[in-house]
């Protein structure tokens, strides 16, 4: 039987290929099975060895968490300071808008009495106009 031509599917040959459970025919050589890899050969390692690299790695742990706090820490404080400047422009606009409206309630409390002042002005300029147009035509 001739191995190259069993790959090739056909209804006769089809029969021919030998299946995986029946015994390989005389003279060739077996299928390669599945490679897996050889197991690694378990070495004892010194308990000394393991604890200095579990400490290594809970150090090398630490430090990330210390860092990833100082970086947070100091995006807060970045934030933190963002808002003070912007209270502090907030507060500002507060004070002038109170301002403005203090100069705006005085303003209006002055018209008031220009025109109470400027009312009475005309009036005595008006009895006094009366009287002087009154003297003249009386007899």
């Amino acid at each position: 039987m001739n191995w190259s031509n069993l790959f090739i599917v056909d209804v006769e040959s089809v029969k021919a290929v030998p299946s995986p459970s029946s015994p390989l025919p005389e003279g060739l050589p077996p299928p390669p099975g599945p490679l897996t890899p050889p197991a690694p050969a378990a070495a004892p390692e010194d308990p000394q060895k393991v604890e200095e690299e579990q400490r290594k790695t809970l150090r090398k742990t630490r430090r990330s968490r210390i860092k990833e706090l100082e970086d947070t820490r100091a995006e807060l404080a970045e934030k933190q300071l963002k808002l003070l400047e912007r209270e502090k422009e907030l507060l500002d606009k507060d004070q002038t808008v109170s301002t403005l409206r203090e100069e705006l309630d005085l303003e209006r409390k002055l018209r008031a009495l220009l025109t109470k002042e400027k009312d009475k002005a005309e009036e005595q300029a008006a009895l006094s106009m009366g009287l002087c147009t009154g003297a003249f035509t009386l007899p």
